[in-house]
């Protein structure tokens, strides 16, 4: 085809009207962009968790790679808590995992100190007190043992007045204390252990041993039985299905034991065998036999916690090849100990 051709075909095109399409419409981005369902009833966090977050963002700034760390790896703690069972919702939970992180740092502290690191030492150390400086800073009140044991008292009293029996407190303040939305410290950070403790001392102190009631022609003797009594004869009684229960009744309000402080409660009891003279490949066995929680002569050691039997062996078995390691190389069993207890606070 000739130019003269193609511009005379370009000449009428350009002559001819053009046809407007009408637009298409779509309601698929209005329905996207309206409809937010999650936006009314999403959960704000915490306050204390904003305040960490806008403190992290601080610390990028001023460079404190310090506190930078120890913020980094609160929120990823969150964000881990996040995708369990066990959420933090709210700053009481925050406050108890700064709570714990703090007496990891203490406890790494100590150990990186007796193994003459103090410079690993003063960094742990430095990381606790900011941790506790964030729950310091909570409006959340953390109870002390009088707190709980005045709680513990009035909560006694009300179910006595209620008509609950003696065989029945135990179970009924369990339950109303640490069981309830609504008990009276359900906002508050406490020591579970001691709340447990100072429980089972006030249902034992409700506990009288026997009275009797004289007549004229009888006499009749009422012996009122403690929790421990009623549940020594139900183990003998009862059938399988309520030991599961109970076992989900301790594992529901009993709290689970640190790897610290199981640690050492092991080890002082391995230390007790090796000096009655057991054998080092005898030494894990005799202490799983002693310290099984529902079995062991030594179950009163642990009875206030609940102690899952892997974590119990996994630490028996930390002990027993620390010891090991300690035999062999005596310089390096001090740093072995640091080093497994780092890690395990890290995680």
């Amino acid at each position: 085809m000739s130019s003269k051709a193609a511009f005379s075909n370009l000449i009428r095109t350009l002559g001819q009207p053009v046809v407007r399409r009408p637009a298409i419409t779509t309601t698929r981005l209005a329905f996207i962009r309206g409809a937010r369902p999650y936006s009314s009833t999403d959960i704000p966090p915490p306050p204390l968790l904003s305040k960490i977050k806008d403190d992290l963002k601080t610390a990028m700034r001023a460079k404190d790679q310090n506190r930078l760390s120890v913020l980094r790896a609160v929120l990823a703690a969150v964000v881990n808590a996040s995708k369990t069972d066990a959420p933090i919702k709210t700053d009481v939970q925050l406050v108890v995992l700064l709570r714990k992180s703090a007496a990891k740092s203490r406890e790494a502290a100590a150990e990186a100190r007796m193994a003459g690191r103090e410079d690993l030492a003063e960094k742990e150390e430095a990381q606790a007190k900011i941790l506790e400086e964030y729950a310091e800073s909570s409006s959340v009140r953390e109870l002390t043992v009088d707190d709980l044991r005045k709680q513990v008292e009035a909560t006694k009293a009300q179910l006595i007045g209620e008509g609950v029996k003696a065989n029945q407190l135990f179970g009924q303040m369990m339950g109303k204390l640490m069981g309830d939305k609504v008990s009276p410290i359900a906002n508050c950070v406490y020591d579970k252990a001691a709340l447990v403790k100072l429980i089972r001392e006030a249902c034992q102190n409700e506990s009288k041993p026997s009275r009797t009631t004289a007549t004229t022609t009888t006499t009749t003797t009422i012996t009122t039985i403690t929790p421990e009594e009623l549940e020594q004869q139900e183990e003998g009684t009862a059938a399988q299905p309520k030991k599961k229960e109970r076992k989900k009744m301790r594992k529901k309000f009993l709290p689970v034991p640190t790897y610290a402080d199981l640690y050492k409660i092991v080890k002082e009891e391995s230390e007790k065998l090796v000096a009655e003279g057991c054998e080092q490949n005898k030494l894990r066995g005799r202490l799983l036999a002693l310290l099984m929680p529902s079995t062991g002569p030594l179950k009163d050691l642990l009875k206030d916690w609940f102690i899952p039997r892997s974590f119990l062996v996994g630490v028996i078995k930390d002990v027993v090849r620390h010891r090991r390691l300690a035999m062999t190389t005596p310089s390096n069993g001090a740093s072995a100990v640091v080093s497994t207890s780092d890690s395990t606070t890290q995680s």
